[in-house]
């Protein structure tokens, strides 16, 4: 089982991409979420649950449109979507997932 948390949309250097767009900071959170799984030797098709934390809850169908261009639309994780307060003015998603990995017998680097 891996578990990531509080992924946002700072970049693999650190820079925070989409000031003030959703859309933009949502792809940059899964994009983080996906490259942390299959470094360790996993797909996003074995991420199992998302807890994604908004801003501003109308604005979930942006966040599942980018969703379902990272995870299996026909055998979707299980999904918990809350509306919350961000101490940086800057973020808009935030989003935790869980995935389970089939053992492959190898040394993960």
């Amino acid at each position: 089982m891996i578990f990531i948390s509080g992924q946002v949309a700072n970049d693999s250097s650190g820079k925070f991409i989409g000031k003030g767009n959703l859309e933009e900071q949502a792809y940059q959170t899964f994009t983080n979420i996906k490259n942390g799984i299959e470094a360790v030797g996993g797909k996003m098709e074995h991420v199992v649950k998302l807890n994604n934390f908004l801003r501003d809850i109308s604005n979930i169908s942006i966040l599942r449109k980018v969703r379902d261009g990272f995870v299996n639309t026909t055998n979707p994780p299980a999904s918990t979507t809350i509306q919350t307060v961000f101490d940086d003015e800057n973020i808009l998603v935030e989003i935790d997932a869980i995935a389970i990995i089939p053992y492959l017998n190898k040394k993960i680097k």
